[in-house]
């Protein structure tokens, strides 16, 4: 509004220089609404044309360009409106692809800038101490955060909460302020955008999803968490590490014998936490940890949730050693 404001007063002054400037008898000043070929004429000094010959409007309301050859010719000015439409169109979708090639050389540049930053430090320190992630079950958050608490006396440093239990934002929520700096506490079951929205929100730390989507892996680390998205092929490994995943984790693991995971671990990079997780019971934990995986999701039940910490460690050990 500004500028043409501005433009309109610079217009207004040039008119009204020339009116100062120039000598009386020498100045037309044209109003084509009520002037015509006679005004002209006597001022131009001429023999005005024969009667009857209409005066030029190349600008009216209903055109559409400025040239007078475009607009008495439907067929070619339809034709130029359509190559300009066309234009239009191609410089839109070059600026598109120009700034999504920008987005994804930031997004390289900055969110995995040469190494892992330090909440996926934190992860990998975490595993280091104890190679299980602990996943609670459909509980209120009182019994989440007393559930936590005995994993955290018994050395369990990474937690999650389900997102499709009863109260999941509380229950990350008390978490987070519950338990001692060093537990990470993280959400599972993160299907959509909302979910990640929601867990971040509620202060969660890592995102844990049944599969690997690149778009909420993205979203994920965008809203500053960590990624641990579910694979079962090589593939979905390297195309997930490459949507910017922290950690990876092989679900189901009931179909990835040892042997296979052995085949195609050495594939992934050595930084890369790699965790086993089934869809049902666990099985041959021994077996996993011998290839040089780095943890166990294992549910709230299998490791006896709900008694002291003392039977929690006894249970943590039983299970991976």
């Amino acid at each position: 509004t500004r500028k043409i404001k501005a433009g309109e007063e610079a217009y207004l002054g040039m008119i009204n220089e020339a009116r100062v400037h120039t000598e009386r008898g020498r100045l037309l000043e044209f109003d084509a609404s009520r002037h015509g070929w006679g005004e002209f004429a006597a001022f131009m000094g001429v023999e005005p044309p024969p009667p009857g010959t209409p005066f030029p409007h190349p600008r009216s309301k209903r055109a559409r360009t400025n040239e007078e050859s475009l607009e008495s010719n439907p067929v070619r000015g339809t034709f130029v409106l359509f190559l300009q439409c066309v234009m239009h169109v191609a410089n839109y979708c070059a600026v598109a692809v120009a700034l999504r090639a920008l987005a994804g050389a930031a997004w390289s540049l900055l969110v995995r800038p040469g190494g892992p930053g330090p909440l996926a430090e934190r992860l990998a320190d975490a595993l280091a101490a104890c190679p299980v992630v602990a996943v609670l079950g459909d509980l209120e958050p009182e019994e989440a955060l007393g559930a936590a608490r005995a994993l955290a006396d018994a050395g369990v440093r990474v937690v999650e909460v389900p997102l499709d239990s009863r109260r999941p934002e509380e229950c990350i929520a008390a978490l987070s302020r519950g338990l001692p700096a060093g537990v990470i506490v993280g959400s599972c079951s993160v299907r959509t955008e909302g979910d990640v929205a929601a867990a971040a929100a509620a202060g969660a730390a890592l995102a844990s999803s049944p599969h690997a989507d690149g778009s909420l892996i993205r979203l994920t680390k965008r809203r500053g968490m960590l990624s641990l998205p579910g694979v079962c092929t090589p593939s979905e490994a390297a195309a997930a590490l490459r949507h910017g995943a922290d950690a990876l984790g092989v679900f189901p693991a009931e179909r990835m014998r040892p042997e296979a995971l052995a085949a195609w671990r050495q594939s992934l990079p050595p930084d890369v936490p790699l965790l086993v997780s089934w869809a049902g019971e666990h099985q041959a934990l021994g077996e996993y940890s011998a290839l040089g995986v780095s943890g166990f999701r294992l549910a709230g039940e299998a490791l006896r949730v709900g008694g002291s910490a003392t039977e929690v460690r006894a249970r943590v050990r039983e299970l991976v050693g």
